[in-house]
């Protein structure tokens, strides 16, 4: 599932069923594949292995969106 950088404009992409955006650059994402018993191992294993998460820009194959210039305030 591609996720929407925060400073991406436009649709969803032809053949992605749902997007992601993020309001901020950083995102976090957790999924869980369910296992029922301990015979379920290797079907688990072929379905995690099917997961892909990347940002739209890299599923496009374009140019990412330009990154926000770093802030001069101090940190904490």
């Amino acid at each position: 599932m591609p996720i929407g950088e925060a400073s991406r404009k436009g649709e969803t992409p032809k053949g992605v069923e749902k997007v992601i955006r993020s309001e901020i650059e950083f995102m976090f994402a957790g999924y869980r594949t369910q296992l029922f018993n301990p015979g379920d191992v290797d079907n688990v294993k072929k379905i995690q292995a099917g997961h892909k998460v990347q940002p739209v820009s890299a599923f496009l194959t374009s140019q990412a969106s330009p990154v926000a210039p770093r802030s001069s305030s101090p940190s904490r």
